[in-house]
């Protein structure tokens, strides 16, 4: 039985293949400001601190004693690297007032997060943000702060639930798991293999490949049913920022570089729609099958085979160029190149 920790582990123990780079939190901090979230640095230390975010890789110049932490390598007593595998508890008072500042540890350590780790912050903002119409305070003051107050109520009985942690342990384990594919899958959608440290290529691209045996027994032991449940929830957080469907399969088609520099609720959506694609791919892998396209397991329905009888196939993104060429036509653009 192959559980978080092992995952966890797995991503950090060859970081060459990592193709999206490891961020410190400052610059965590500003690569999802660029995705419309305005989350500091010191905010960012105080979700970690409460365990709702989880890091990737945490460097230490000394031993940390806190639950969860996990140490994975220690040279020579002068760097320790751990891996967070912190459960997260129930607060019978809910989770309000509860961010708390920089804690000493930290003056001794550097937390470090993959760009996937924006899903977490994107569900915060989206949870905890509070709906009250911009025009509220012209329309009636004190109804603001009525709105206020029950918005604040509910938070605070629904955080202090099961259901709660069992959120937050999800956003998290979905996550990891698809850092834990991105190195094999990153190629295959991008067109490209980076690698974060001077070497040979073929080395690194060695070691992007073993790495599909270990995606296949851990998609084996966690089934395709759930990993069908976790990509169709991204797949929905896609379409709950940004519902334009038909312009996310348009993006999937640009240049690699176009769609990695997108910004807004745009470039946020179509950094969930790639988290969703990198599990279907290693899911059809692993499981020898064809699995939904991202933009048929959001809102809506798509009729059988009518992807086949509008542009000749029932897949646009690994499609031929003719196929591809055929949806561009339709929604009057010009022919699509090869990148």
């Amino acid at each position: 039985m192959i559980d978080m920790l092992d995952i966890k582990s797995a991503i950090v123990s060859v970081p060459e293949i990592i193709q999206n780079k490891l961020l410190e939190s400052n610059e965590f901090s500003t690569f999802i400001q660029k995705y419309g979230l305005f989350i500091n640095k010191q905010y960012l230390i105080g979700l970690w601190n409460i365990g709702l975010l989880q890091a990737d890789l945490i460097y230490s110049d000394s031993p940390l004693n806190i639950d969860g932490l996990v140490c994975v390598q220690n040279n020579n007593n002068e760097e320790y690297k751990y891996v967070d595998n912190r459960k997260q508890v129930i607060k019978s008072e809910g989770w309000g007032s509860s961010l708390t500042k920089e804690t000493e540890i930290l003056k001794h350590a550097k937390l470090y997060f993959h760009p996937f780790r924006y899903y977490v912050l994107y569900n915060t903002e989206r949870i905890f943000g509070y709906k009250i119409h911009a025009l509220q305070y012209f329309l009636d003051i004190g109804g603001a702060h009525r709105i206020v107050d029950s918005q604040n109520n509910w938070l605070n009985s629904w955080t202090s639930k099961e259901e709660f942690i069992e959120k937050v342990v999800d956003w998290n384990k979905a996550i990891s798991l698809v850092v834990f594919v991105e190195p094999w899958a990153y190629e295959k959608i991008f067109n490209k293999i980076r690698w974060q440290i001077p070497g040979d290529i073929k080395s690194v691209i060695k070691k992007i490949n073993s790495r599909f045996v270990l995606i296949n027994n851990v998609f084996r032991d966690i089934g395709i049913d759930e990993i069908e449940r976790i990509r169709k929830q991204l797949c929905i957080d896609v379409e709950l920022l940004d519902e334009n469907k038909i312009l996310h399969i348009l993006v999937r088609m640009m240049n690699a570089n176009v769609r990695e520099n997108l910004k807004g609720h745009i470039g946020g959506s179509m950094l969930l729609f790639t988290m969703a694609e990198m599990l279907r791919l290693a899911a059809e892998n692993t499981f020898d099958m064809e699995l939904k396209e991202e933009d048929e397991l959001g809102f809506g329905v798509w009729m059988k085979d009518v992807k086949k009888k509008m542009y000749g196939a029932n897949r646009l993104y690994d499609a031929t160029h003719a196929v591809k060429n055929e949806f561009m036509r339709q929604y009057g653009f010009g022919t699509c190149q090869q990148v």
